[in-house]
């Protein structure tokens, strides 16, 4: 299945979104803000990445950047 990465500051709403898609059979990493998220892309492939706007240290338009710089065909 797809490596998830979800960026979210809500921890209800990462919670919720990392169970669901797990039950689904995916392997999924939730992290609570933007650098964070960088962080990961910068570590290893994702097939998806799914990210809140407004997060502190990076918001999640500087996570879609990152995602662009990697995959110049995005």
């Amino acid at each position: 299945m797809a490596r998830i990465l979800i960026a979210e500051d809500d921890e209800l709403t990462l919670e919720l979104l990392e169970k669901v898609l797990r039950r689904e059979g995916h392997e999924v990493h939730g992290v609570a803000d933007g650098q964070a998220a960088i962080d990961e892309l910068r570590k290893g492939d994702v097939d998806l990445v799914l990210t809140d706007v407004q997060m502190t240290r990076a918001s999640g338009m500087e996570v879609l950047d990152e995602v662009r710089r990697r995959s110049p065909e995005v």
